[in-house]
């Protein structure tokens, strides 16, 4: 099968009206992104292009990275206007865009830091110096903020600045890559948006040469670039960057999270590009060891065991320790989807879900203004969110991906189009030059009826897809990580205005539905969504004995402020009895569940660290059977 296609300018063409990503969307549109903005412009960002400009003579204020979360923040922005034109915002943005071309230096070189702070050693220490890093997150931004407002001011930014970089950098220029991804896959976006084939050319050459070992280390304008061997007590390992194997010969995850996250999305996107198997066999293998072997339950990856917030070794999934960056997510998120593109499996969408309802979401607070550098699953109650983490990645990180959320719920193929996300839309699609208008009505996460109203501007011969989630079959992630211990009697079921569809009959997970639809047609999804417990691969040793709690795509969590007990003493024998509870005060309502026979309230783990501060268990003791009296 050929690459799945996202629908074209999805952000626009899918419209989200869903009682519960709406409060998420909405409240990232408002109170996050204001705060964003203002947390950059308060912490210099503004002031320090003035300096690199010229116009300034005040102290520049921050590292090499600076740039890079006000990027972030107008990527964000930018999506929230392509939701919400908004005057204001977009007036602010044009502000900060011409100040950010005229930090621009005449070569199309762009990162305030060294413009202002180190002129002189610009490239020279490209391990650690984020200047490309920060070359990626402008691009993004410049293509989000073209297809928001059809400007080309940024864009014409972004385009300067990479042609300065494919100027640069390559075979037989300056032969090197970046210490932290991100302008790899940034460059293909930018294919995308001016088919201009130089740019995925770079990200190829970025990607190729990275474990090289004929990598010519050189001169940068006559300037010594810093090379680990150099300054060892100041570098990372090779593997910390996968730097330790071409690319195309890695099969596991190795490294910094975040860094490898993208990394891999680059390397699937040229997968998809190219049709390179080498590129395909890599990531395959990669993505299923951090499936198998490296995800936590929520979603998240990452422990701190070499101090490198990395994948650490398999199966070492430390509850309390979890590193679980919020950003890491979101780099896995982003490489699951470049492989549901790739592949057309819903493994990859279950784990893009679960990462979206848990590991994405406990990231922020109700207000939208207090942020979780780590999101653990176990904390003994000195966990806290900031306003604004040191470093500030997570937080913009945030504020650019639940504005695109309307991408990852549909798919398309040839004839075909991929349900791949449940979440209230009103979205339009071509299916062979016919308009398919695609409206979805249910109230997931908390109940699994989901409605979808098919509509073709004429009657059309198509396959639609449904996503049966990996959690209906007691597997909420690929692989055999984690599993339910509870009987899964229900089935789910689909039926076609009224009539029964084959759920078993599956493609890659799907359950395909080929007809000549008409208007009118009615698709009705029922997932079963019963309590599960769940348990993991006897070889993870921090759960090992030990149980938790799903109910559809949802981890819970118990909390200390909900019991007047030590919430370490709780246990949940596999007789205990669950049911559901409602807790309308809390995130606008949500399903929480209880023990009918003892001291239990787990909620939702997105829910968690909202109301005080206190002790948090996602896993919590299988007491063996309470014995009969």
């Amino acid at each position: 099968m050929k690459a799945k296609s996202e629908i074209p300018d999805a952000v626009r063409r899918v419209t989200i009206d869903d009682g519960f990503w709406s409060q998420f969307v909405d409240r990232t549109r408002t109170a996050t992104l204001s705060h964003v903005l203002s947390q950059c412009e308060a912490g210099g960002a503004l002031q320090n292009l003035d300096i690199a400009a010229g116009r300034s003579n005040a102290a520049y204020e921050g590292g090499p990275d600076r740039d890079s979360n006000l990027f972030k923040s107008m990527e964000g922005a930018a999506y929230s206007l392509a939701l919400s034109g908004q005057a204001e915002l977009d007036t602010r943005l044009d502000a900060i865009i011409e100040k950010i071309a005229a930090a621009q230096e005449p070569s199309g070189y762009l990162c305030s830091y060294f413009t202002a702070t180190r002129p002189n050693e610009k490239y020279t220490d490209l391990h650690r110096s984020h200047e490309l890093y920060c070359a990626g997150h402008l691009i993004e931004a410049a293509v989000a903020h073209f297809h928001a407002t059809g400007k080309r001011t940024l864009l014409n930014v972004a385009i300067k600045n990479a042609d300065h970089l494919d100027a640069t950098f390559g075979y037989g220029k300056f032969e090197t890559v970046p210490g932290h991804q991100e302008v790899e896959l940034a460059l293909v976006r930018l294919y995308h948006a001016t088919q201009d084939r130089k740019y995925l050319n770079l990200c190829r050459y970025f990607v190729d040469m990275r474990g090289n070992p004929d990598l010519v280390k050189r001169e940068y304008a006559g300037k010594p670039v810093i090379e680990s061997e150099r300054h060892p007590g100041r570098n990372r390992p090779p593997a910390y960057r996968q730097d330790h194997l071409p690319a195309v010969q890695q099969r596991e995850p190795a490294g910094h999270a975040v860094r490898a996250g993208y990394f891999y999305t680059a390397m699937a996107d040229l997968a998809i590009e190219y049709e390179s198997a080498d590129y395909a066999t890599a990531v395959d293998s990669i993505w299923d060891h951090i499936a198998a072997q490296h995800t936590f339950i929520t979603g998240g990856v990452g422990t701190h065991q070499h101090r490198d917030e990395g994948f650490g070794d398999p199966y070492r999934l430390p509850n309390d320790s979890a590193y679980c960056e919020t950003c890491g997510g979101i780099a896995l998120l982003l490489f699951s989807h470049r492989m549901n593109l790739l592949h057309g499996d819903t493994r990859y969408a279950d784990l893009i879900e679960t990462i979206l309802y848990n590991h994405v979401l406990s990231s922020t607070d109700r207000t939208g203004c207090g942020f979780h550098y780590r999101n653990p699953l176990e904390s003994t109650g000195n966990h806290r969110r900031h306003a604004w983490p040191n470093p500030a990645c997570c937080p913009t990180n945030v504020v650019r991906l639940i504005p695109q959320l309307g991408q990852y719920v549909y798919t398309t193929a040839e004839r075909a189009i991929y349900v791949d996300q449940f979440v209230n839309t009103t979205a339009t699609m071509e299916v062979d030059g016919t308009s398919i208008s695609l409206h979805q009505q249910s109230n997931y996460p908390w109940d699994g009826q989901i409605q979808i109203d098919v509509t073709p501007s004429s009657a059309c011969e198509f396959a639609l897809h449904v996503r049966i989630p990996g959690w209906v079959d007691g597997r909420p992630i690929f692989g055999d990580l984690y599993r339910t211990t509870t009987p899964h009697h229900q089935k789910a079921t689909i039926t076609v205005n009224g009539q029964p569809i084959d759920v078993e009959r599956r493609e890659k997970g799907y359950c395909v539905i080929r007809r000549l639809w008409q208007g009118g047609d009615r698709v009705v999804i029922d997932l079963p969504m019963p309590i599960r417990r769940i348990v993991a691969d006897h070889r993870v040793e921090s759960d090992r004995g030990k149980v938790a709690l799903m109910r559809g795509p949802l981890v819970y969590c118990v909390e200390g402020v909900d019991h007047a007990c030590d919430i370490a003493t709780l246990t949940l024998p596999a007789d205990a009895s669950l049911e559901t509870k409602k807790m309308p005060d809390l995130y606008g309502g949500i399903i929480a569940i209880e023990r009918i026979d003892g001291p239990l309230t787990a909620i939702p783990y997105f829910a968690w660290n909202n109301r005080e501060t206190g002790p948090m268990l996602v896993w919590l003791p299988a007491a063996p059977t309470t014995p009969a009296e």
